[in-house]
């Protein structure tokens, strides 16, 4: 049953706002309402009217049903004193790190000790250097070869090991690049003014008794007095000799003149011509710094060989240098006979072995025609058998 009380008169307040005066309230008008409407006041006329409410009502509320929660609470700064932590370890193990030495405390320690680690007690301890365990050598055993003065204290260890007690040796010992002076050589079966030689068959040194050189080059000693004087490139001893040639073929030997002169005609000497229309050339290489021919300096015109005859080009000149190495010869395009020197007579230039016949000349096959190719020196290019031509040179 509801109760209270109103006024049945309406009264205003002072602003002239009009108020409703309670009576009782079970004499409130209850027409058309129903459970749960609320009596509001509706443009002046209490009227029953039905509430939609959308809270909680006022009494508990379940947290699922609380709409627009954050998903996270951040909390404010504050702190937590050491008791409020939970789940410390035991203990804290350091990271890895280093201290300068002036942070080391020491326990213990005299003057001169030095820091050792002792593995009995996995700790570094104080210690003289000399001393053990762990502080240096405290007793020395002699071994095999091995000598000592004292067990003890400072040892002075001396090896006496025998040649054949050292083990591990090499089986071989290359020497280092080094030199000997003449008078560490040792000779076997040398006999007086043999001269050491290279025999490359059995690729050593051996004793040799040297071939007699040439007395001198002669051959182009000025003729005082003598207008349109020639020279050879020959030796002043020994004989001529005549000596067939081969087509497309190039035959050179050293020739070292005694002084410096400008040779105005260049030729040979054929002793037997070839056939008609053949000629050869002379060729003149210069020496490396072996004395080896290598470069084209002279080539003459072609050079009639077709009949015996001294045969010169006069078209162009040519000037030797006193006392350098020239490699001249002849180039032909048939087989004529020249003018030569004996075989035995020729310039020696070396030996392959010690019982071979002495290299006289160098020899290398060519096309005939045109100009020559500079020489390009192999040891195949020696020649046993072939004869120094002979080159008529007009001063």
């Amino acid at each position: 049953m509801i109760r209270g009380k109103f006024f049945a008169t309406d009264d205003f307040d002072l602003a002239g706002h009009r108020l409703l005066n309670w009576r009782w309230l079970e004499d409130l008008p209850t027409d058309g309402a129903i459970d749960g409407q609320a009596l509001i006041l509706v443009d002046g006329v209490p009227t029953w009217t039905t509430i939609t409410t959308t809270g909680g009502g006022g009494g508990p509320v379940d947290w699922a049903d609380i709409t627009g929660k954050p998903t996270v609470f951040p909390p404010d700064a504050h702190t937590h004193v050491w008791a409020d932590i939970t789940d410390k370890p035991t203990t804290f193990t350091p990271s890895t790190h280093t201290h300068p030495l002036s942070q080391l405390t020491q326990s213990g320690a005299t003057a001169g000790q030095v820091a050792t680690w002792n593995s009995t007690s996995s700790a570094w301890v104080p210690a003289d250097p000399t001393a053990g365990p762990g502080g240096g050598v405290d007793s020395v055993s002699a071994g095999t070869g091995i000598s000592v003065s004292t067990s003890v204290g400072d040892v002075t260890i001396t090896c006496n090991l025998t040649w054949a007690e050292l083990g591990n040796k090499p089986a071989t010992f290359t020497p280092t690049a080094h030199t000997h002076s003449l008078s560490d050589l040792t000779q076997t079966g040398a006999t007086a003014g043999q001269v050491v030689t290279w025999d490359s068959t059995a690729s050593v040194w051996e004793p040799r008794t040297p071939v007699t050189p040439p007395t001198a080059i002669v051959g182009d000693t000025p003729l005082n007095g003598l207008a349109d004087a020639y020279v050879t490139n020959g030796r002043g001893a020994g004989s001529d000799a005549n000596v067939a040639s081969a087509a497309n073929r190039q035959i050179i030997s050293p020739y070292i003149p005694t002084y410096t002169y400008t040779a105005s005609s260049l030729g040979f000497r054929i002793a037997s011509g070839a056939a008609a229309g053949t000629t050869g050339k002379v060729l003149i290489f210069d020496a490396d710094a072996d004395g080896r021919p290598t470069d084209l300096l002279y080539q003459s015109a072609p050079l009639a060989t077709n009949a015996a005859a001294i045969v010169l080009d006069n078209s162009t000149t040519f000037t030797f240098s006193g006392g350098k190495i020239y490699w001249v010869g002849v180039w032909t395009s048939a087989a004529p006979t020249y003018t030569a020197l004996a075989i035995g007579d020729c310039y020696v230039l070396g030996y392959s072995g010690a019982s071979t016949a002495p290299f006289r000349s160098l020899v290398r096959s060519q096309a005939y025609g045109g100009t020559s190719t500079d020489w390009t020196y192999g040891t195949a290019d020696l020649s046993t058998t072939a004869p120094i031509r002979n080159l008529f040179l007009k001063t």
